[in-house]
């Protein structure tokens, strides 16, 4: 149930969270994992849009 609501919700890293609701294991200091992540959905990207329209680049 939570990961539907997180996947309807365009919560970043979802693939990150199924996998640790599964595995019970966290992979947020796996840079290889995120990195893969980043390229595929464009999260640093848009992390920096983000801070740019905040005034913080």
């Amino acid at each position: 149930m939570a990961l539907a609501i997180a996947d309807q919700s365009a919560v970043p890293y979802v693939e990150l969270y199924d996998l640790m609701m599964h595995t019970g294991r966290t992979y947020t200091h796996d840079p290889e994992k995120l990195t893969r992540l980043n390229q595929k959905y464009g999260y640093a990207t848009q992390y920096l849009d983000y801070c740019k329209r905040l005034g913080q680049n």
